[in-house]
């Protein structure tokens, strides 16, 4: 476990448990008030629930009965993955390491049930470094999907399994391979050549979980959209629209770059079919410039605008 800050020793890290509902909601609340996306974490009443049903990683900081911090992984089982976030720290206790402790134990309760993928969004500086000591990568950005007050931009990180990468294979003769930000990608997860052929799959979405497909989820108070099919594309319908297709599906990108979509994400090994795991790209088109707390996000953003589909 992390050695922590002078700051938080003789505080208490353990898993949430239903009798902690009415601590976290007000820890919710003071932070970020009745706001999207953490409007139901600052519920008591469903905060309760979704410990009860046992279904999400939660754990949490206890200093002197007080909860002061607060971290969710939130599993996927369409492509066997975890997304850890809904992290929130006291202001009296910022910079004593608590975030970056009740993150890790998350990664590793996950790891524990042979999560293939550890993903999450870094909306800020603190939560990068925090990712970069998970050894979590940037692997893009997402320019908006959901809002607070405004549109933020927040980049994409993500830690692959040992058993991902032996199960991942990269497309043949791709051209968005050649792109220098892909090749870092590959080299900081460690990821190898290995090629094979690719499922007809075009959309990347858990259209497995349901029974009748999903063709399109719609955020009505974001005005958000995420697309899992061609036939139900519509770009009016919203301020943001956001598709993940297989990496090897360039007619599917270049079709949606043709309405303004952008390439801001490369996901390795994110779709799972069949025992192997295959690459993806996230495009998105949005008509309200996204905000970033930290200006060097822009950064990544410019490097991924770099990409070209050949």
């Amino acid at each position: 476990m992390t050695n922590l800050n002078p700051a938080s020793e003789g505080i208490e890290f353990r898993q949430a448990r239903p009798e902690d509902a009415e601590g976290i909601a007000e820890l919710y609340k003071k932070a970020y008030g009745w706001v999207f996306p953490l409007t139901e974490y600052s519920d008591s009443g469903r905060v309760k629930q979704i410990i009860e049903e046992n279904k999400r990683i939660w754990h949490i900081a206890v200093n002197k009965k007080e909860i002061i911090g607060s971290s969710v992984g939130i599993p996927h089982k369409w492509n066997n993955s975890v997304e850890i976030g809904r992290t929130i720290i006291d202001k009296k206790f910022y910079n004593s390491k608590i975030a970056r402790t009740l993150c890790e134990r998350v990664k590793e309760e996950a790891s524990k049930q042979d999560v293939d993928i550890c993903w999450g969004h870094l909306r800020n500086k603190a939560i990068y470094n925090v990712a970069k000591h998970l050894d979590m990568k940037v692997v893009g950005y997402l320019p908006g999907l959901h809002k607070s007050e405004v549109r933020e931009l927040h980049l994409l990180c993500m830690y692959l399994s040992a058993t991902a990468k032996e199960k991942r294979q990269a497309p043949k003769n791709c051209t968005i391979y050649r792109s220098d930000v892909i090749k870092e990608i590959m080299k900081e997860l460690r990821l190898s050549t290995a090629v094979g052929d690719y499922p007809s799959d075009i959309f990347a979405e858990p259209i497995s979980d349901c029974v009748v497909p999903i063709k399109i989820s719609h955020y009505h108070r974001e005005k958000s959209t995420i697309i899992h099919s061609i036939d139900n594309f519509n770009k009016l319908a919203a301020d943001y629209i956001q598709v993940t297709v297989l990496a090897d599906k360039i007619d599917a990108m270049r079709f949606f770059s043709r309405f303004g979509f952008e390439f801001c994400a490369f996901l390795p090994a994110w779709f799972e079919k069949e025992g192997k795991r295959y690459d993806c790209v996230t495009m998105s088109n949005y008509g309200i410039k996204p905000t970033a707390l930290e200006e060097q996000f822009f950064e990544t953003v410019a490097r991924f605008k770099k990409i070209k589909l050949g």
